[in-house]
């Protein structure tokens, strides 16, 4: 009998884990794709962040959502392009231009983490990467 009611428990708990996961949005989707690139939900809230760390300013989800998404979209197109070309930089090149962006910058830089250094780096690949494409055409 009590491990029946050990059960009923077990199962409510996962009820209740499951609608949690479900309400607070942690339900990773595809928002777009643009050729072998997926852009989710997650990378469109990353952005939104990246453009808030960027301003200095805290900014409004909905207020920002489609510039977001549209500077994902042309990071992927670039991204694919800079492929097709075979352009690369050393890790140590992304780096040094990391930190001449961050003493150009005037926002917090304590606030950015590991997952948002890695974003603007590949932001920096993505940029020089496009200028080198753009210089070599």
């Amino acid at each position: 009998m009590k491990n029946k009611s050990q059960i009923k428990y077990f199962f409510l708990f996962l009820f209740i884990f499951n609608i949690n996961n479900y309400s607070t949005g942690n339900e990773i989707k595809i928002i777009a794709s643009v050729n072998n690139f997926s852009i989710t939900n997650i990378d469109i809230n990353n952005e939104i962040q990246i453009i808030g760390i960027l301003n200095n300013t805290n900014i409004n989800y909905k207020d920002v959502y489609k510039i977001a998404l549209n500077n994902l979209i042309e990071d992927k197109i670039k991204l694919n392009e800079i492929k097709k070309k075979n352009i690369t930089f050393n890790n140590e090149e992304i780096e040094n231009f990391y930190k001449i962006f961050l003493s150009n910058s005037n926002f917090n830089k304590q606030i950015i983490d590991e997952k948002f250094e890695k974003i603007i780096k590949e932001k920096i690949f993505i940029d020089r990467g496009w200028n080198d494409l753009i210089n070599f055409i």
